[in-house]
């Protein structure tokens, strides 16, 4: 099997096991050696079985292919370097868009969902700002701030990169299809979930690594104390 098939394996994992696929990858281990040591004490899970796994990975993958998605395993050279060096990175970046986009250095504008109209301005005046710099402006497609960030940019004719708590095909919330699909365009949709996974809770706060991780910095705009977590 490709070793790009097995990195897509192990993003297909609990999410909670990041933190040892990262110990791993960096350790220079093959990613098919990987799996087989993170999946050697569940023998009796049907659903965590190496095969059962790499089904699941052949099936994410054609997925993307059919739907315009890119992966983008830790060994390719077009991974973030600053993606690979947090705690926890995930194996892979699936990608709908311009893989392009990754190059330029980035700044993310994140905040509220219910952002005031002026925190709102503010995004969209910074979003663009920054990008007349050459910068590109990562966010979330979440409703209120992040969103004016992402139309900030676009409006400037500007690049943005979404990173989603949910497949790259599968946009959350509903009415931001379109935008998604203007980012893409120039920009890029990002995701390290499989295509097709629906959105939790939990995956939000668990993007919010990768925001930071494609940024040199990141802008907070009028968010609550427990805002991203």
């Amino acid at each position: 099997m490709p070793p790009s098939n097995d990195y897509a394996a192990l993003s297909l994992l609990p999410l909670g096991w990041r933190r040892h696929m990262g110990e791993g990858l960096r350790a220079g281990r093959h990613p098919a050696e990987l799996l087989q040591a993170l999946l050697a004490d569940r023998p009796h899970d049907p659903d965590l079985t190496v095969a059962a796994v790499r089904s699941r990975a052949a099936e994410a993958i054609a997925r993307a292919d059919r739907t315009g998605i890119e992966m983008v395993a830790w060994s390719d050279a077009a991974y973030p370097p600053a993606v690979a060096a947090i705690v926890d990175p995930p194996p892979v970046l699936w990608l709908r868009g311009c893989l392009s986009a990754l190059e330029p250095p980035a700044v993310a504008v994140v905040g509220s969902r219910a952002g005031s109209p002026y925190a709102l301005a503010v995004a969209e005046r910074l979003a663009a700002d920054l990008t007349a710099r050459g910068l590109v402006v990562v966010s979330g497609l979440a409703r209120g701030v992040d969103s004016a960030a992402h139309r900030g940019a676009l409006g400037a004719a500007g690049t943005t990169i979404a990173v989603l708590g949910s497949g790259a095909d599968v946009v959350y919330p509903g009415e931001h299809r379109a935008l998604a699909d203007e980012i893409a365009r120039t920009g890029a949709v990002v995701s390290e979930l499989a295509p097709g996974t629906r959105p939790l809770h939990l995956f939000f706060p668990m993007r919010n690594r990768i925001i930071s991780g494609l940024s040199r910095a990141v802008v907070v705009i009028e968010a609550g104390p427990k805002s991203g977590g």
